[in-house]
């Protein structure tokens, strides 16, 4: 059931979301309701949960803030592990990185 439900989700998205979005940004009053924020954060999100058995294995150590919660953004899940020392190598590569395109990104997230 849970399979067939992503099915048609995915391609309902696909057939209506390019339509949807085409009319959003030829409305200019949209822009001023955060549309683009809150798009990029829900691609965070969902993110966070396709990638969460990935992220899990080589961003944090095993006993980590799990990745995979559905109301998490990807940096959310960086910040609090680094701040309780959970990050690996590559996961402090892509805090840094993060934190350089937006000063203090990770830890802001948290």
């Amino acid at each position: 059931m849970g399979l067939m439900m992503l099915i048609v989700a995915v391609i309902l998205f696909w057939l209506i979301s390019p339509i949807a979005f085409l009319l959003t940004i030829l409305n200019p009053f949209s822009w001023n309701k955060g549309y683009f924020k809150r798009i990029a954060v829900s691609i965070d999100q969902l993110g966070n949960v396709m990638c969460a058995y990935l992220f899990n294995f080589i961003l944090i150590k095993y006993d980590g803030y799990q990745f995979g919660n559905e109301d998490d953004t990807i940096s959310r899940v960086l910040g609090v592990n680094k701040k309780i020392d959970k990050l690996t190598k590559i996961g402090k590569f892509v805090a840094t990185i993060l934190n350089k395109i937006e000063p203090n990104h990770v830890e802001k997230a948290v």
